[in-house]
């Protein structure tokens, strides 16, 4: 893959509440800048980034969607085959059984629209800068432990962990995408002889 044309892509799709960071993520990785207002997303906005991954170019395809209630039922056309998922949570949430009912909520969305076996989901708290001790990392822990996610603790404000989030995701989804490349034309090329043979079959025939 000489290039970002030929590149594969990689779908990255951010889900969480209103207000819980999304787009500071985005912006801080994407931009190297962290704005303290930000405006709410409406809908879903998209961003990509050219990346490299052991010698190889991607094209990394950010949705981050708006967490407000109206726009839910509109979720499930933007993570539809997403190879990577955060599910964010905001760590200065000080309620505690909110922070379990978002949770409990955005991976339930996730397990009824999966349609990708291999996706890889991470929850991601958000604003670790400024947390509440109304969970602690260990029960963070402990709650995704059922669903084997991933965890990392993220401030978009103080840059911290974020580099370390996407390059962990990408780094896993990179060898899923190529393996599935791979996977597609072996079944082109396999096709293409089962065809070809068919045809020197019917030749033969008709010589005869």
């Amino acid at each position: 893959m000489s290039d970002t044309v030929t590149a594969l892509h990689i779908k990255c799709v951010i889900l969480g509440e209103a207000n819980v960071g999304k787009t500071s993520l985005i912006t801080r990785y994407f931009y190297g800048k962290f704005h303290q207002f930000c405006e709410s997303t409406i809908g879903c906005s998209f961003s990509n980034k050219a990346i490299e991954i052991d010698g190889s170019k991607y094209k990394l395809d950010v949705w981050d969607t708006a967490g407000q209630e109206k726009y839910r039922g509109l979720m499930p056309m933007y993570y539809r085959n997403a190879d990577i998922v955060f599910l964010c949570i905001d760590l200065t949430e000080k309620n505690k059984s909110k922070i379990i009912e978002n949770y409990n909520y955005w991976c339930k969305q996730i397990d009824f629209h999966s349609d990708n076996p291999d996706r890889i989901i991470i929850l991601v708290g958000t604003k670790s800068d400024h947390r509440q001790l109304s969970m602690t990392e260990e029960e963070i822990r402990n709650l995704i432990q059922e669903k084997k996610y991933k965890y990392f603790e993220t401030s978009s404000k103080r840059n911290l962990g974020i580099n370390e989030l996407f390059s962990c995701a990408t780094k896993e989804a990179s060898e899923i995408v190529k393996k599935r490349q791979i996977n597609k034309i072996e079944k082109q090329e396999s096709k293409l002889n089962i065809n070809s043979g068919i045809h020197e079959e019917i030749s033969s025939s008709s010589c005869c």
